[in-house]
């Protein structure tokens, strides 16, 4: 694997496994269970998270939308991940929508609890310093890397980036699931322009195409149009 890739992505090891057991025998006493189906709403810009979720199963998306409805997802969360802890932090209201990528089995502890916890556990707060400053690492390489590259670039580096992050034990090496809208929405493009960049990718024996899997076939090529 190219190491640069790494800076596009976080994904750290689940959140359950890496916290000190007095705050996970308080978490769990405090928690509640969520199932969001497929494309339902967590929570939406503007709001205040009741507490810090977990996602202990599924893929959920991080979006803002601007003035003209367009979306731009800013964020893809995998199981194991939390989220919520940002605007908890700061006592801020959210700048931007989750909603449920699949069908996602969330658990929401009480924001009380956390931010309490967060206060007497020198481990919990290393823990979530160390979420804020990966993630902001992988936010500001994105926000570099799609702002300034071109269209083409940008796909490549949005299909190594999902293969990378989302492939589970288990499953096919180097294919990407996602449904073209999510693809194009994380590349920062619209689906017809990713179905152009695809279908010249497919034509190059670069991917392959079977329904809405995209296979991986070349990846050194895949690396050398993603430019990094």
């Amino acid at each position: 694997m190219n190491r640069e890739i790494a800076n596009y992505y976080f994904k750290p090891a689940p959140f359950w496994d890496n916290i000190p057991d007095t705050c996970y025998k308080e978490f769990k006493a405090n928690s509640i269970l969520i199932k969001v189906e497929k494309n339902g709403i967590i929570y939406s810009e503007g709001n205040y998270p009741k507490g810090l979720y977990i996602l202990n199963k599924g893929i959920a998306r991080m979006y803002l939308i601007n003035s003209i409805g367009e979306e731009q997802t800013v964020y893809l969360l995998g199981a194991g991940e939390v989220f919520g802890h940002r605007p908890l932090v700061c006592n801020d209201e959210s700048p931007v929508f989750i909603s449920a990528v699949e069908a996602c089995e969330i658990e929401m502890i009480d924001k009380d609890v956390f931010l309490n916890s967060l206060k007497q556990s020198i481990e919990l707060n290393t823990l979530i310093l160390n979420y804020f400053g990966n993630e902001f690492k992988v936010l500001c390489n994105k926000i570099s890397f799609f702002a300034l590259k071109p269209v083409d670039e940008r796909i490549a580096l949005a299909l190594l980036v999902l293969n990378q992050k989302f492939h589970a034990s288990g499953q096919e090496p180097n294919i990407v699931y996602f449904s073209r809208r999510i693809v194009a929405n994380f590349a920062g493009t619209i689906v017809e322009t990713l179905s152009r960049q695809l279908r010249k990718m497919k034509q190059a024996g670069i991917i392959a195409i079977k329904g809405r899997k995209i296979i991986l076939l070349d990846m050194e090529e895949l690396y050398k149009r993603a430019n990094i």
